[in-house]
């Protein structure tokens, strides 16, 4: 089998002529097994992206085949349609175009998608469910919604349905690194991709060896080093280490993205799912500039108690500013604290790994607002902010700045915020915002901008929260406190994220813009939270809010005119 290096000059030493021989390609490409090295001979010219997209077309239905019994193009619609990924052996063969060695098709729903899911898999595929209600093993006790096994003859298919924290979180549970793959009818992802390619795989916070003597995934294939740490590498770990935030729409090194049918791509629901995750709480690694004894002036984050008054956020800056090694420059936030009479400003700065601020997720917020809740591996953050357009003062100003609002998870069960209900002016009457609320600025139409906060933020960022958390206060005048912020400003909410604030919404009981539709927020119940996370999935997730609103019998999300 040829080297890399060898194929590489192997297809530069090709000519265009015989490049476009189909001949000479079906032959190159026997000696091309990876997905990725099929990809990037596919993308050379036109003859080439047609010969290789029917051969990685191909394999993903030889790998399915035994499973399915000519039901592959069905399987694809099934899965597009209830969200359902592949992941296990069967994605592994897909990566490295080996004959997979197994009976076991695994799958994984989104939550609310596996009904419809079983209905195909018993009544298309023929097969009959064998077991119920327990978890596929230890590392997702909890993290399933439900399980079920199916089986015809020696062939299994495992439905896995994840929980209202996403599909990823039990993509990300997996014991170790070189488990950590799913594929869709149409793409492969990969995480720590040179490691598994190189036979290593390193161990997740899941992985509990002692306890039960299990060997899973990876790990009952014997070409597979695992490792319990990066100390293997000898040297430090840089940006491999395990106890760095990754995003899960990271691209590069720690994330690899293969798309050959784009009628199936998942780029769009990785770039959605705006979710963060880490291997482990403490990198073991001597040489590692993030181990214990390196780090001195490490503080486990998030704090305990958080920030509440002018003191303690003092404290808090002062702990950012001394840290070793060295936080790289990042942004400058406005927090609403849980004590006090205003907002302040406050230092935020890069997450390690990160090079600049591209995303809120490139920010180390934890210091300021805990969006973790009981998982300190994995945190939806989407569900926990928003995102507000400010068009035009009353002067009809153009104003060219949006502001997210990032709140704690309601599971961390934080005190209610007396800064943000002395903004409101609410009295005893106005809905409670719990928690530290931190507001980050970023240049609209321009989302990858994000701009220090100043005071004069101030202003703007009040008034989004007088016309949001306390919408309907009347004035002596019988003004309504949203008809005053409307003449002030023009604010549009630009996003809900999933559930948008989870717990405590900015919106009880009224109408947001989002996306150019109003979402009215009728429950601060789990339910409500899922119904509002399929109102964002255009038209089969209207057909789903509107089955889960008859099962569960609970309001709907209303889809109407936005106001002009």
């Amino acid at each position: 089998m040829p080297t890399s290096a060898a194929r590489g000059l192997l297809i530069s030493d090709l000519n265009e002529t015989a490049l476009l021989s189909c001949a000479i390609l079906q032959h190159l490409y026997i000696y091309l097994p990876l997905l990725g090295d099929l990809l990037v001979l596919r993308g050379m010219n036109n003859i080439a992206r047609q010969v290789g997209t029917k051969i990685v077309i191909e394999r993903f239905g030889h790998i399915l085949e035994p499973f399915v019994h000519g039901h592959v193009a069905a399987l694809r619609h099934a899965m597009h349609t209830n969200i359902a990924v592949i992941t296990g052996s069967c994605a592994m063969a897909m990566m490295t175009g080996e004959v997979p060695l197994t009976n076991n098709l695994n799958s994984l729903v989104v939550h609310g998608g596996s009904n419809c899911f079983h209905t195909f898999i018993i009544e298309t595929l023929q097969y009959r469910r064998v077991q119920h209600n327990r978890s596929p093993n230890y590392a997702f006790d909890g993290m399933c919604t439900s399980f079920a096994i199916f089986r015809q003859g020696n062939k299994y298919i495992t439905v896995s349905e994840a929980g209202v924290e996403g599909l990823f979180k039990l993509v990300l549970s997996a014991h170790t690194t070189a488990d950590m793959l799913f594929m869709t009818p149409g793409g492969l992802t990969l995480y720590y991709p040179s490691w598994t390619q190189q036979g290593i795989t390193l161990a997740n916070h899941t992985l509990v060896l002692q306890a039960t003597g299990q060997r899973l995934g990876c790990m009952k294939h014997g070409e597979f080093q695992l490792h319990t740490n990066t100390a293997f590498l000898s040297h430090t770990c840089g940006d491999d280490c395990p106890t760095l935030w990754r995003k899960i729409a990271d691209e590069g090194t720690h994330s690899l993205v293969l798309v050959w049918d784009i009628r199936f791509g998942m780029k769009d629901l990785i770039r959605h799912s705006n979710s963060i995750w880490r291997l482990a709480l403490h990198c073991d690694n001597t040489y590692c500039v993030h181990h214990t004894s390196e780090d001195q002036t490490a503080v486990t984050l998030p704090p305990e108690p958080m920030p509440a008054d002018l003191k303690t956020i003092e404290s808090q800056a002062t702990l950012i500013r001394a840290r070793v090694p060295a936080y790289r420059p990042g942004i400058v936030g406005l927090l609403y604290p849980t004590r006090g009479s205003k907002g302040r400003l406050v230092p935020i700065p890069l997450r390690d790994g990160n090079r600049r601020p591209i995303h809120v997720l490139d920010l180390e917020i934890l210091y300021w607002v805990d969006q973790l809740g009981p998982d300190p591996h994995y945190s939806a953050t989407g569900r926990f902010r928003k995102t507000y357009n400010v068009k035009q003062d009353d002067l009809g100003t153009p104003h060219n700045f949006a502001y997210t609002f990032l709140r704690e998870h309601p599971l961390s069960y934080p005190p209610p915020n007396e800064v943000v209900r002395t903004v409101v002016k609410g009295g005893t009457d106005a809905p409670d915002v719990a928690g530290n609320v931190l507001v980050i600025k970023r240049v609209r139409r321009h989302h990858g901008l994000i701009v220090d906060c100043t005071t004069d933020d101030v202003f703007w960022t009040n008034h989004i929260m007088q016309r949001y958390i306390h919408p309907e206060r009347q004035h002596s005048d019988g003004t309504s406190q949203s008809q005053i912020s409307q003449k002030a400003v023009n604010i549009r909410g630009t996003r809900i994220m999933q559930s948008g604030i989870a717990g405590q919404q900015f919106s009880q009981g009224h109408a947001l813009h989002a996306d150019s539709v109003h979402c009215r927020i009728v429950h601060e119940t789990t339910a409500e939270n899922l119904i509002l996370e399929y109102a964002h999935l255009g038209q089969r997730g209207t057909e789903v809010h509107h089955s889960l609103h008859d099962r569960l019998g609970i309001g709907r999300v209303s889809r109407t005119t936005p106001h002009k």
